[in-house]
């Protein structure tokens, strides 16, 4: 026989020291991976929310920008005749007192020009509404933020509520109202528009049905990301059920 070669399963050296898991070692690294795992994934989802968050309160400044450059373009007046909720999509509608927000503030946003089509608004997009919905933004409308239209007057609480953005009917009665008629507290403490969901909806806006389709939770757990008529952006805790006592 050739001295290189050697009968199968002969010559070859000898494995020591090595030796398969046992069960209770394989139960041991499982039972470390299932810790792990509860651990980070807790972490993961506040930080993902965290992140929905940041990207809605930058949405709602951008928002905030935009209408108080409307604003100082059109004699101190709001936007409006505007519908209560606003959304995603956007276009120009037949029906003057009731307008989309993002149609009048649209140029402000480098956004297309309204038309008799659906256009989509990127700052009306909220990943957190989307996470809640199950959406993507091509696939999903619904009402993703809702405008006060309940101010009070400072020498009459009591009385009847008026909208800065316009209601309809009433011969314009309630149209648009200026900057000017905001006392300094409805500016800093009232909100302007704030991000919805069925269970914010009934003192304010009525029926759900009204504003079509929304998250039944909260889609920022705890909290509501809020503009204020003077620009700024902040959150409100839940409950507060859109206060309208500013």
């Amino acid at each position: 026989m050739h001295p290189h070669l050697c009968p199968i399963g002969k010559g070859r050296p000898a494995l020591s020291g090595q030796r398969a898991f046992t069960l209770v070692e394989l139960l041991v690294v499982i039972a470390i991976i299932g810790i792990l795992a509860g651990i980070l994934i807790p972490v993961v989802s506040r930080v993902r929310t965290s992140a929905r968050t940041a990207v809605c309160q930058s949405n709602l400044r951008q928002i905030g920008v935009a209408i108080h450059l409307y604003i100082g373009d059109n004699k101190g007046y709001f936007p409006g005749p505007l519908l209560y909720g606003v959304g995603q999509d956007y276009k120009k509608r037949n029906d003057v007192e009731n307008q989309d927000l993002f149609a009048l503030i649209g140029p402000y946003m480098s956004l297309p020009e309204a038309e008799s089509e659906s256009r989509i608004a990127p700052a009306g997009i909220c990943p957190g509404w989307l996470a809640a919905m199950s959406a993507t933004p091509e696939d999903q409308r619904g009402i993703v933020y809702v405008l006060n239209h309940n101010l009070h007057d400072p020498d009459n609480p009591g009385g009847a509520t008026w909208s800065p953005w316009g209601r309809k009917g009433n011969n314009n009665k309630n149209g648009v109202k200026p900057l000017t008629r905001l006392t300094s507290s409805q500016l800093s403490r009232g909100w302007a528009l704030q991000d919805t969901d069925m269970k914010s909806l009934g003192d304010t806006v009525g029926s759900a049905s009204t504003l079509g389709n929304c998250p039944p939770e909260p889609v920022h757990r705890n909290r509501r990301n809020t503009l204020y008529f003077d620009g700024h952006v902040g959150s409100s805790p839940v409950p507060n059920n859109f206060p309208s006592d500013i």
